[in-house]
């Protein structure tokens, strides 16, 4: 009878143990305050969304400013096709649109997927008064992501190319 007592303590405290245990795993999709800041931050993403051997995870962040945006040359998207001609960049931009999406304190980051060497052009879509400004990646899954910053004024357009490493360079 005590040999029982010991093993159902024993085996209750197993179950504790693990149950805590996998409960600290879940915080790995919880919001991470930055330090010196009180907003927090989204995590970097799954990029197992992107589904093509040669595709690149990619994504705008918000970083300041109000607007609304729209993507052309993606492989994802909300399967309306898009197409630019003559835009300076090295490789083609023929895709996919995100149609529109809002840049904000409340909607900090739009992901994308892209094909490795080609190219894509960031819109800003709204006649706010105020500039929007953003950092790029198309290496938001690696530890250490490439980011390109830059800032929208109302109706502005960039265009970036994607190299085969998932790089990004802003065309002339």
């Amino acid at each position: 009878m005590k040999n029982l007592i010991q093993f159902s303590i024993l085996f209750c405290m197993t179950i504790l143990f693990m149950l805590t245990a996998c409960d600290q795993g879940n915080d790995q999709n919880s919001p991470v305050l930055l330090s010196n800041d009180n907003d927090p931050i989204s995590n970097r993403g799954d990029c197992d969304a992107c589904p093509g051997a040669n595709e690149c995870c990619c994504v705008i962040e918000w970083l300041s400013g109000t607007g609304t945006f729209k993507l052309c040359g993606t492989s994802d998207g909300d399967a309306v096709s898009c197409e630019i001609t003559g835009s300076n960049c090295g490789n083609d931009i023929d895709g996919l649109e995100h149609t529109s999406f809002p840049l904000n304190v409340n909607n900090r980051r739009e992901e994308f997927c892209m094909d490795e060497g080609m190219a894509f052009q960031v819109e800003r879509i709204d006649a706010g008064i105020s500039d929007v400004y953003t950092r790029i990646s198309c290496t938001n899954d690696a530890a250490n992501p490439q980011w390109v910053y830059k800032t929208f004024p109302s109706s502005a357009k960039a265009l970036y190319d994607v190299d085969d490493d998932c790089l990004l360079t802003e065309c002339n």
